[in-house]
């Protein structure tokens, strides 16, 4: 993670080293991600004020925003990136052809900077880009006569083969994640019960992991009543829909089978690279998630059932973001003067 530890030694020597300084450090990184959803995403205003709502008001966020690791950054740079790969396939412009490339080109190289892993999964979103390409030629031929375009293909090529370049040579000397566990068929589940919100509703990883399913036992109403909420937003929104909604099927399914490869391909590495996965890896995806949820929202409240049942969704989530938040039974007990 060179650029997250470059960049929190920058922020050190301005602002000082005290503990709460340094996790405000995520700040001005969750501030990158909304000003993605408002202001450089070219959507209705509807649909990136719910991506936003549900970015900012994700239990996944709160946690990750109190800890001094890079996975706020990572969730910024996600948003960019998810943005400028919508708009570069779904919603091209000529006119601001250059202007998405250097957004998706620059967000991609944040993430790579934020860690390894980081970078492996920016690079499904090259697939993505290189997809589409692929079947749709004309695609491909926009950027390489657009002078600009050829211009920040060959910048950018630069930085990111150096950075190739130092993880294979750390690799080399040894480097790798933690190797306190591995990754097995449950880290995967448990990894989506943390980006879902759940981990303020039921027991933390320490407790899943020392007692297995006995855990949730103590926690059966409040984790029941997230389940029945999330459920009812999915029927609601299934039933909503218009004629004009299914033309739109092929974006949301697109977009939920690269969650879905990123997901596959984050529990290869964990399982082939011997350390234990766990949501916090999954965070330059999470936007994706935010955006496809904010749709299947959006979809639901068009009905009563629907807007009861996201008003459920909503309180049931701000619970889990105040509990997890200052409930004592943190995996990691932090003092009242170093909270943020």
């Amino acid at each position: 993670m060179p650029g997250y530890m470059a960049g929190l030694w920058l922020w050190e020597k301005i602002f000082g080293a005290k503990e709460w300084v340094l996790r405000s450090f995520n700040i001005p990184w969750l501030l990158l991600g909304c000003w993605g959803f408002l202001y450089y995403w070219r959507v209705t205003d509807s649909f990136k004020f719910t991506a936003l709502a549900c970015l900012l008001f994700s239990p996944f966020t709160w946690f990750y925003l109190d800890e001094a690791r890079p996975y706020v950054m990572q969730i910024g740079a996600g948003v960019l990136t998810v943005c400028a790969t919508h708009h570069l396939i779904y919603l091209r412009d000529p006119k601001k052809l250059s202007a998405d490339l250097l957004c998706f080109l620059a967000a991609t190289l944040i993430l790579s900077l934020a860690s390894l892993f980081a970078m492996v999964l920016a690079f499904l979103f090259y697939l993505v880009i290189m997809t589409d390409v692929l079947f749709r030629p004309r695609h491909g031929i926009e950027y390489l006569t657009n002078k600009v375009c050829r211009l920040l293909l060959g910048t950018f090529a630069i930085p990111f083969c150096m950075l190739a370049g130092y993880y294979l040579w750390t690799l080399s000397l040894g480097a790798k994640a933690s190797g306190v566990g591995g990754t097995g068929l449950l880290n995967l589940p448990f990894a989506v019960y943390e980006i879902a919100g759940f981990s303020g509703l039921g027991p933390d990883r320490n407790r899943i992991r020392a007692d297995l399913m006995g855990a949730f036992f103590s926690h059966l109403f409040p984790l029941l009543l997230g389940l029945s909420a999330y459920a009812l937003v999915v029927v609601s929104a299934w039933q909503s829909q218009s004629t004009e909604d299914r033309k739109f099927r092929i974006v949301w399914a697109s977009g939920l089978g690269l969650l879905l490869v990123g997901a596959v391909v984050s529990w290869l590495v964990g399982w082939f690279g011997g350390f234990r996965l766990l949501g916090r890896h999954l965070a330059p995806m999470f936007p994706l998630a935010v955006v496809l949820f904010g749709a299947v929202l959006l979809t639901a409240w068009r009905i009563r059932l629907g807007r009861r049942a996201v008003l459920l969704l909503v309180a049931v989530l701000l619970f889990s973001c105040f509990n997890q938040r200052f409930h004592p039974r943190l995996p990691k007990i932090i003092t009242g003067e170093q909270r943020l």
